[in-house]
């Protein structure tokens, strides 16, 4: 299915996902916001044996993808990141970068923490520029699934669906999965 696209990796801290189904891709990119982690990501793909004609990483600014080109990938993926920004603001407009970098016909598909579970979560709206730390320390949650299908909604996404499921590993008690189309 994906054998001829390009992919890509949003928080692709140390690479896992990406070692995990770079095989299936043409190419399968990573980004992250640390830039020690991107260099441990490439190490460990070298590991593997990956060059840079298989894999491309970088470095993003916390509120963008202007490192992107527009209409440059097939499939975005994210999981276990968009949960740990509680600032709702930064949250959407990545949410608006994955569909300016997608090309036409590609799909996104993320991961965020969903419904009641975590001690430290913030309101899946909520602008909280006051944490200290994230990464479980202050994430959001999806409380309804229509808030964040209408974001993607409002962006310009289709063909949205959806899957709640327990979490893995986590302080969310769920989790939910959510693939769109960018048409």
């Amino acid at each position: 299915m994906f054998k001829n696209k390009v992919g890509l990796d949003f928080g692709c801290g140390c690479g896992r996902n990406v070692i995990n189904i770079v095989d299936r891709f043409k190419r399968m990119d990573g980004v992250d916001i640390s830039q020690e982690l991107v260099q441990q990501c490439i190490k460990n793909l070298n590991q593997y044996g990956y060059d840079d004609n298989k894999t491309s990483f970088y470095v993003c600014n916390g509120i963008s993808l202007d490192i992107c080109k527009p209409e440059s990938y097939d499939f975005i993926m994210s999981t276990i990141v968009l949960q740990h920004i509680c600032v709702y603001e930064i949250r959407y407009n990545y949410l608006a970068e994955f569909y300016r970098i997608l090309k036409p016909g590609g799909m996104i598909s993320i991961q965020m923490g969903f419904g009641d579970g975590h001690p430290n979560t913030r309101d899946y709206y909520e602008n909280f520029y006051d944490a200290d730390t994230t990464n479980g320390s202050c994430d959001v949650k999806v409380d309804n699934p229509e808030q964040i299908i209408k974001d993607l909604s409002d962006i310009g996404f289709t063909y949205i669906e959806y899957l709640i499921r327990s979490s893995y590993s986590d302080l969310h008690n769920n989790w939910i999965y959510v693939k769109a189309y960018k048409y």
